[in-house]
């Protein structure tokens, strides 16, 4: 299922983020632990330009342990800075930022040699819907961020300054102006991070209903669940509409159980 979501705010977003990131010391990258792949924006890594990048795997707790691991296990073996955080980010604040600060001992002292003083600036990234602000009002101790359940809410620039020598900066949620990859797409989708209102619903379902092996992901599913569910229009026809949106929102209640969408055998040769 291949889908573009670009709106107007998104471009200005990144030319914000392009235009901040020389101010930048580090980066957070904030993904969603079900699709690790799929929130990876691809813009983020040419903005960031090397420098040094710190992964959160948020919403860790929405995906089974044994199946994180094997996410845990490839971010060692690439040697990469990484904390897992769930929903909240409350449990791994104090981890977060004493990675941060171990992360910029090196430049600290070296502005301390030199007897400045300086905070360091770090710019956090993800998509649309992954926690970001959630995560940063966290690590603050405060709401100092907008948040919300839908993609699109952070639209500004938001400093942050967290103490301990520590500023970040929220920046929204954003996407690639074009994502060639149809599992990506579908994916952001099943997660929220696509606005629902573009998105064909009946389409998208029978999508997720194939990756969970639900009788193929035809439209047998939906009627099923239609007529389990009670969701009947005149004359007792099943609302396959009304089921698609039940299947979505399903997923993402984890009443369906705790899923991970993809993993790290998943990824091509180039990015492993």
């Amino acid at each position: 299922m291949r889908i573009n979501w670009y709106p107007g705010h998104m471009t200005k977003a990144t030319r914000m983020m392009q235009a901040e990131a020389q101010f930048a010391d580090m980066f957070i990258l904030v993904l969603d632990s079900r699709a690790v792949i799929a929130s990876q924006n691809p813009e983020f890594f040419r903005i960031a330009g090397g420098k040094p990048i710190l992964y959160v795997l948020n919403k860790s707790d929405m995906v089974e342990r044994n199946h994180l691991d094997l996410w845990v296990r490839h971010f060692q073996k690439i040697g990469a800075n990484f904390v897992l955080s769930d929903s909240t980010a409350t449990k791994s604040r104090n981890q977060i930022i004493k990675i941060l600060k171990g992360m910029a001992a090196k430049k600290h002292a070296k502005y301390v040699a030199l007897g400045i003083k300086k905070t360091c600036r770090v710019i956090v990234f993800g998509v649309p819907n992954s926690g970001k602000s959630t995560l940063i009002n966290c690590l603050a101790g405060s709401a100092k961020t907008n948040t919300g359940n839908k993609p699109g809410v952070t639209r500004g620039k938001q400093w942050v300054n967290l103490g301990d020598g520590l500023e970040l900066l929220d920046t929204p949620g954003t996407l690639p102006p074009n994502i060639n990859d149809e599992r990506a797409s579908t994916n952001l989708a099943i997660i929220g991070s696509i606005n629902d209102d573009i998105i064909d619903k009946i389409e998208l379902a029978q999508e997720l209903s194939a990756i969970l092996n639900l009788q193929n992901g035809d439209e047998d599913v939906l009627a099923k669940t239609a007529i389990e569910r009670g969701f009947l229009q005149k004359g007792g026809t099943p609302d396959i509409l009304r089921s698609a949106n039940y299947l979505i929102d399903a997923f993402r209640k984890q009443r369906l159980g705790k899923i991970m969408l993809e993993t790290p055998d998943m990824l091509t040769s180039e990015e492993d």
